[in-house]
């Protein structure tokens, strides 16, 4: 009785492990062709890079990059800039005035 059972759990886990691997290998298979593209897409571009680099044309978005790359922590890696003092306060001050009319 007892081995009637173990063998329903694992015959149950077979399946379920079964219908896992079936599910990821059914989206690995819808998404292979983005992946590879992608992928040959990356390699294709690499030299372009290289090139421009060499020659400094790549712009402000290849000295960010570069300095996010390094490890620093700066506001280049955020999506936006630090607001400086000046704006800071004018910007107060806007709305004090809003406040006080």
């Amino acid at each position: 009785m007892e081995r009637d059972r173990e063998m329903g759990r694992r015959l149950g886990l077979g399946l379920v492990v079964l219908g896992l691997f079936l599910a990821t290998a059914y989206v690995v298979e819808a998404f292979i062709a983005v992946v590879v593209f992608a992928v040959f897409l990356y390699y294709s571009v690499r030299p372009i890079h290289r090139f421009l680099r060499r020659f400094g044309l790549l712009g402000a978005f290849g000295r960010r990059s570069r300095s996010c790359s390094s490890g620093s922590r700066s506001w280049c890696c955020s999506a936006t800039p630090p607001r400086s003092s000046s704006s800071r306060s004018s910007r107060s001050s806007r709305s004090t005035t809003s406040r006080t009319s």
